[in-house]
């Protein structure tokens, strides 16, 4: 470390014993604020983690990026629309792949139809439909 970081980091320091005077209600940081900086700290002045994005679990998670849920309920209704519309898979891939984040891959298509083709179908499902008078 050189002194530009031995020096921030007895800054951090510093601010983290600071922080843990602090009590309810003479406070003008929620506890719950400072429980949350502290603990970071602690973590990270104690060497449990390497860095303070690690220390305040700012880093993302390794693996691949999950896409929210309705990203992929939505490109599931355009799909299943083309093909209730009658459109081959090869047509819903031509007509589809590469655009607005949908993949290019027929496999891959067919296996975002599938995964909520169910959830769909249940949607347009009315409650007066399911019963007879």
């Amino acid at each position: 470390m050189d002194d530009l970081q031995l020096e921030n980091r007895e800054k951090l320091s510093r601010f983290y014993s600071e922080l843990r005077k602090l009590s309810f209600p003479t406070s003008p940081i929620s506890m719950e604020l400072v429980n949350f900086v502290t603990t970071s700290f602690e973590r990270y002045f104690e060497n449990d983690k390497k860095s303070l994005d690690d220390s305040f679990s700012l880093k993302p998670k390794r693996g691949a990026k999950r896409l929210p849920r309705d990203f992929h309920l939505e490109r599931a209704k355009r799909i299943i629309r083309l093909q209730n519309e009658g459109k081959t898979w090869i047509q819903v891939v031509d007509e589809l792949a590469g655009k607005d984040g949908m993949p290019s891959d027929e496999r891959e298509i067919r296996r975002i139809a599938e995964r909520y083709r169910v959830e769909i179908m249940a949607e347009s499902i009315k409650p007066e439909d399911l019963f007879d008078d």
